[in-house]
């Protein structure tokens, strides 16, 4: 049993080995013409992702303006209202 066990292993590392090496036995032909360097779906999404970004800073712009206004208008009817209760 003992000598079994000493030559199972080095067959069974053989055997792996040439397992692993037969998916390297195809060689691909190199294509002729060269990848593209960029494509247009990543050109798209720098174009989408600036307009989402120029968006969203135009919308913050306009919720500070418009807040400033609501905020401006409450503290008008505040003292407008404060005036009345004092000549009462």
């Amino acid at each position: 049993m003992r000598t079994m066990n000493i030559f199972i292993f080095p067959l069974l590392t053989i055997l792996f080995m040439a397992i692993s090496h037969m998916g390297h036995a195809q060689n691909f032909d190199i294509s002729p013409a060269p990848t593209p360097t960029s494509d247009a779906q990543s050109l798209d999404q720098v174009i989408a992702y600036s307009l989402m970004v120029v968006a969203l800073m135009g919308e913050y712009i306009m919720q500070i303006q418009l807040g400033t206004r609501v905020l401006h208008n409450l503290r008008k009817q505040n003292q407008w209202d404060s005036r009345k209760r004092n000549d009462i």
